[in-house]
């Protein structure tokens, strides 16, 4: 019985001390070695969907709407009557031009016809009066030295004489005048062509009521129902031109440094999540939005899906840099990363402390540059499991998978 009771004890001893001793093992902590293999770093921000451009298409003239020929939603081609205004003031205007341009024609050709003539003529008679006043003017002078004559008759000779030439130069003025290129043929001429102006300017109001898409695209938004008065300014379309499909982002200014003209994206639409379709960096703006931190990217598309609507909202996933081989970890691995960066390695059955520079930050991966080697054994589990001094055992696991 005594024998029985010692072995119990003994028994109970060893299972005892063997309890403790597994209490007191480190915790075993999931390691990895750093393994050499692709990442790529990314900028993901969300957006919209630009039109290639919007073009408000207003109305130049003051009328009412007649004819609305096509709504929201429509394509329209280059050309294509949008909207027909009322013209019945226009075409009255028109007619009256017309009428003017004939009187203004008919009114130089009444000139040509009668003025210069009649210039001619007053030119042949002002010639004939200033030869018999030179004649009567010699005939005074001789008999004035005869003594046959007096003083003052002379002097009335004179006199008769200057105006004669006085009026033979006038009339030379006005044949002058009268000539093509004269004067009086230039207002002639100038008349007509005044005419001809204000003839085509009402040609042009009469154009302008009827209204045409001046690019091919897209109705986004009609001002306009037939009846409606519409005033010179008044908008009537807003229209989306065909071309490029863009889209518009707006990440944080920090990530500046990292974006560039030709990256490629990979995008999606928030209501077609599982369809992805590409992108390319186009523009980058030069200047920062001061109010919101934040830098207007734009992106074009190549082959937009069908389902892309102008403002949808987007998500874009722009490869910002990527390496085909290089050293990594996995990113949970990584403490501090934007202030003093460094991972825990399993070292002499510790988690010891080993500061790094980082590289390349991937979604699930992060580019070690100094710091590690492929045989170190680095703490892969989540922040917080061990802490650097900490006593552990290592669970070699595979960081890739």
């Amino acid at each position: 019985m005594r024998k029985r009771l010692w072995g119990t004890l003994l028994v109970g001893t060893v299972a005892l001390g063997g309890g403790v001793a597994l209490a007191m093992r480190p915790p075993a902590v999931p390691v990895a070695h750093p393994q050499a293999g692709p990442i790529k770093q990314t900028v993901v921000v969300s957006g919209q969907v630009m039109p290639p451009s919007e073009i408000r298409l207003a109305s130049l003239v003051a009328s009412t709407a007649k004819e609305v020929l096509v709504d929201e939603g429509d394509t329209v081609t280059a050309g294509q009557v949008l909207v027909v205004l009322d013209d019945e003031d226009a075409r009255a205007g028109v007619a009256q031009a017309e009428a003017q341009l004939a009187s203004a024609k008919a009114g130089r050709v009444t000139w040509a016809k009668l003025n210069a003539p009649q210039a001619e003529a007053d030119l042949r008679r002002a010639e004939a009066n200033l030869e018999d006043a030179r004649r009567r003017l010699a005939r005074e002078k001789s008999l004035f030295q005869a003594g046959a004559t007096t003083e003052a008759s002379l002097e009335d000779a004179k006199t008769a004489e200057q105006l004669a030439v006085t009026q033979r130069d006038a009339a030379v003025l006005q044949v002058r005048a009268a000539e093509a290129g004269g004067s009086q043929s230039q207002t002639a001429q100038a008349n007509v062509a005044l005419a001809q102006a204000q003839l085509e300017r009402a040609k042009v109001q009469l154009a302008r009521h009827v209204v045409r898409s001046p690019t091919d695209g897209v109705v986004i938004t009609r001002m306009v129902e037939p009846g409606d008065a519409v005033m010179s300014g008044s908008n009537l379309f807003l229209l989306s031109s065909t071309g490029q499909t863009r889209l518009r982002v707006e990440p944080d200014e920090r990530s500046l440094a990292l974006l560039a003209v030709g990256q490629t994206a990979i995008a999606s639409a928030e209501a077609f999540p599982n369809d992805k379709f590409e992108a390319k960096v186009a523009y980058i703006a030069p200047a920062i939005d001061a109010s919101r931190g934040t830098v207007e990217v734009r992106l074009v598309v190549a082959n937009p899906p069908e389902f892309l609507r102008h403002n949808m909202t987007i998500s874009v996933e722009i490869t910002v840099a990527e390496k085909e081989q290089t050293l990594t970890v996995p990113r949970q691995s990584v403490l501090a990363e934007k202030r003093e960066p460094h991972v825990l390695v399993f070292q002499g059955g510790r988690a010891e402390k080993r500061p790094v520079s980082l590289g390349l930050l991937g979604e699930e991966f992060v580019e070690i540059r100094e710091g590690l080697s492929p045989e170190d054994l680095v703490v892969v589990a989540p922040p917080g499991t061990v802490a650097p001094g900490e006593a552990m055992r290592g669970d070699v696991v595979a960081p890739r998978g």
